[in-house]
């Protein structure tokens, strides 16, 4: 990894006992694939110690012995007191000079009780010290780790870091980049994990000695930075991957805050998502920056976004249920491999509270309904519909009513289950949430529309040819077609070459730079020309089948291939990218229904 390839970050965030999930994204990603450089924050600063250690097949197993480490211990002043009297030897008795001894300390915990002003946490720190201790080794670093921690003393986010031996220049060049952090020794390897993970008021504050043997006291790294993009970027990442470990558009609607402590995490939770929404923008932004020339001193740095394709039911202090924490790491390591493979969604959904039977016969919805949903099949067989005659059957890992997220109007299909089944609804907050979170749900989409837009062609007489203008050129934003303008991946044509020609295995659509191509559709003759920003040949990322139509240069012309690869990285650094794909693919297969259906009323 280190003689001119990319160097790859993985960035993991804040969570609390949803770090869980985390630890299982992280140990299906490192199945497959190799870090560089590990950063972390908070309960992320913890599965990314391990990660850095090569320790990733223990993550399971140290998760699993969480509950039953009782990591949440409180000491309250009352709890105190009662502890105090409650406290025998091992025969069951004590002096009278002990039992004097627990009574004055359980009154002075109430004479503290009547000072609140006084604590300054509420929960008992040892068993996460115990646990941290025997699981870290600062000798078995293998990677870069960066750990993002927040100094109270200083009022300020800072970074422990530590880089392997023989980085010397990358180690210099970050630490000038990131003044304000502090290498990483065998010293405060413990302590700073510890620090990072410490949630105000919950965990007491950690002092550490920094240069020169000045003592500051650090808390939980979230607050002013849950995810730490930019230390990955700095310390030399050109490609990164981020796991998150929760995100608003999965949770109810509203939230219980009837007490402080649930008025301070749902306060937590809108900042730090409200962080790395800023984050991941930033980095878009000096990308589209760098794109364009006008980012001197800045390099394109490729993002890749894995979040959670379900709600993860587990509060950030949820640490005791062990079947909960399974259940949050299996549903990671589905992620994970998603992630990587983009092999089909039914795994993505397979415990999605959210779903629902659906009886043989049942419809699911009817031509000429109101939707807002789309639906993932997890079991049975559903038969897709236009103008009451059958154009598809669809199983597990299948999706249906995505026309209803991508277009307006009623529904211009019908579905009904012709064995029983479950599927999931997936409403337009969360459809936005997977095509930037869950890399292979946008791919699958994609293909999804091609091969339904193919089904309809050989049904209906709908011509699929129409290029797409994703340009995306809109006040305020810049255009989509940017990206593409210096792309090492460009192919010339002259006037007259051949793209494509029918009956020539596709697995890649071609977005226009300059230039012009005519797309023949050979059935109906049809000519159609895609102009720069214009995509044609989007049918090939939906199946096997060979084309149906030949391309061909008018002009000059300079596009750029995207297969399927390609296309989940573009979405991963620019999601509104593979929306508008979608978009307009819908937008020009409704149109076409809409004139088919006007064709043949009375």
């Amino acid at each position: 990894m280190h003689n001119g390839s990319p160097r790859r970050a993985l960035v993991l965030s804040g969570g609390g006992a949803r770090g869980a999930y985390e630890a299982g994204v992280v140990t299906a990603l490192c199945e497959r694939e190799d870090f560089d450089i590990v950063c972390g924050t908070s309960i992320g600063a913890i599965n990314a110690a391990l990660t850095a250690q090569g320790a990733t097949s223990r993550l399971r197993e140290i998760w699993r012995g969480v509950p039953e480490r009782a990591m949440i211990r409180g000491i309250t002043p009352l709890g105190e007191f009662w502890n105090v009297l409650a406290r025998r030897d091992a025969a069951g008795r004590r002096t009278l000079r002990e039992l004097a001894v627990d009574v004055a300390r359980g009154i002075a915990a109430l004479r503290h009780a009547r000072s609140l002003r006084q604590m300054t946490h509420v929960l008992d720190p040892a068993p996460l010290v115990a646990m941290l201790s025997s699981v870290l080794d600062f000798g078995a670093l293998e990677r870069t780790l960066v750990v993002g921690v927040t100094n109270l003393t200083l009022a300020r986010p800072e970074a422990f870091y530590s880089f392997p031996e023989g980085d010397v220049e990358r180690e210099r060049a970050f630490a000038n980049r990131e003044s304000a952090s502090v290498r990483l020794s065998a010293q405060n390897y413990v302590t700073s994990i510890l620090a990072s993970a410490a949630i105000p008021l919950a965990f007491p504050k950690v002092p550490i000695a920094g240069p020169g043997g000045v003592v500051c006291d650090y808390v939980d790294g979230g607050i002013g930075n849950n995810t730490p993009i930019r230390q990955a970027i700095d310390a030399g990442a050109d490609e990164i991957t981020v796991v998150i470990a929760d995100h608003v558009a999965l949770r109810d609607r509203t939230h219980r805050i009837d007490d402080l402590g649930s008025i301070a995490l749902v306060a937590q939770d809108i900042l730090q998502q409200q962080v790395l929404e800023l984050d991941l923008k930033l980095t878009r932004r000096v990308n589209e920056a760098v794109l364009h020339g006008t980012a001197p001193g800045k390099r394109f740095v490729r993002i890749r976004t894995i979040g959670p394709s379900v709600a993860i039911p587990l509060p950030i202090l949820g640490f005791a249920n062990l079947a909960t924490i399974d259940r949050a790491f299996d549903q990671g390591l589905a992620d994970g491999r998603g992630a990587c493979d983009a092999s089909g969604l039914s795994r993505l959904f397979a415990t999605d509270p959210s779903a629902r039977a659906v009886r043989a016969g049942e419809v699911v919805f009817d031509e000429g309904d109101v939707g807002s949903e789309m639906f993932v099949v997890l079991e049975g067989e559903f038969e897709l519909s236009f103008q009451r005659r059958a154009i598809g059957v669809l199983g597990a890992g299948d999706i249906f009513g995505e026309l209803a997220l991508l277009g307006s109007g009623p529904r211009r299909a019908g579905v009904v289950a012709t064995k029983d089944g479950v599927v999931v609804p997936v409403d337009r907050d969360r459809f936005r949430y997977l095509v930037q979170y869950a890399p292979s749900f946008a791919l699958i989409v994609l293909r999804s529309l091609a091969a339904l837009l193919r089904d309809m062609n050989d049904t209906g007489g709908i011509s699929v040819v129409d290029p797409l203008d994703v340009s995306g050129a809109t006040a305020g934003e810049p255009s989509h077609l940017d990206v593409f303008r210096n792309d090492a991946a460009i192919q010339t044509y002259a006037a007259g070459d051949a793209i494509f020609a029918p009956g020539d295995a596709g697995d890649a659509m071609y977005v226009v730079v300059d230039g012009r191509v005519d797309v023949h559709r050979h059935a109906d003759g049809s000519v159609v020309t895609a102009r720069a920003g214009d995509v044609f040949g989007e049918m090939a990322l939906g199946d096997d089948e060979p084309r149906s139509a030949a391309a061909t240069a008018t002009t000059d012309t300079r596009v750029v291939p995207v297969d399927g690869l390609r296309f989940t990285s573009l979405v991963q650094n620019n999601p509104n990218f593979a929306i508008e794909v979608m978009r307009k693919m819908a937008e020009r297969m409704l149109s076409q229904v809409d004139a088919i259906v006007d064709a043949n009323r009375p």
